[in-house]
């Protein structure tokens, strides 16, 4: 399994994404980026009113991508490692939190490993204006909409801040795969930002 870390810079996150092993030539790009516009309040989408959520997820119905959520914990050098396991996303947890009224919160997970395609495989295909809820540890619901998709190579990839307008990224890996002095990793990195949106608030889910 290769690093996946996001590396707290000044207050802000900074994200490199490492790869498993054996992993394939190239992890998907985004075929268009895109940058739209916050819709009027009327025309925002909202999720099923009488929906229920379980705790720590992420859900984005358009990709069926329906992933558990776990604290992204920090290593020694002040990195917040993402999880092995491929199925599940990490937020970086030392930054804004779901309900914050500021700031950028960071879900970071592998696109792939092992010949496993990870939870945000499909993150280069969303669409603008895609619902993305994600759920806290009660399963108090937030909802977002998509309004950008970027690929970016890591050296550039943007800090995220706890500061600034409040949004939501989800970051995962793509492009080719390249030697560095840290081992082999994707070149780029792929990331879909969503501004929060109304939502009914409902109790989750009873197993």
């Amino acid at each position: 399994m290769g690093a996946c870390a996001v590396g707290i810079l000044g207050g802000g996150a900074l994200i490199a994404l490492g790869l498993g092993a054996a992993p394939p030539a190239e992890a998907p790009l985004p075929q268009q980026q895109f940058s739209v516009a916050a819709p009027a309040s009327g025309s925002m989408p909202t999720a099923t009113p009488d929906r229920t959520f379980a705790p720590d997820r992420l859900v984005i119905d358009s990709l069926e991508i329906d992933a558990a959520v776990v604290p992204g914990a920090l290593d020694a050098g002040g990195e917040l490692v993402v999880p092995g396991d491929v199925r599940t996303v990490a937020l970086w947890s030392t930054g804004p939190g779901l309900h914050a009224t500021s700031g950028t919160s960071v879900l970071a997970g592998h696109v792939d490993s092992h010949g496993n395609l990870g939870a945000l495989y499909p993150l280069h295909r969303i669409a603008p204006e895609s619902l993305v809820v994600v759920s806290d540890d009660t399963g108090r619901p937030t909802a977002w909409r998509v309004v950008s998709l970027i690929a970016t190579p890591k050296d550039d990839l943007p800090e995220f801040t706890a500061g600034g307008p409040r949004r939501l990224a989800i970051v995962t890996c793509g492009g080719a795969v390249v030697q560095t002095p840290q081992g082999r990793r994707y070149a780029d990195n792929v990331i879909a930002f969503a501004v929060p949106v109304a939502m009914p608030v409902s109790a989750p889910d009873q197993e």
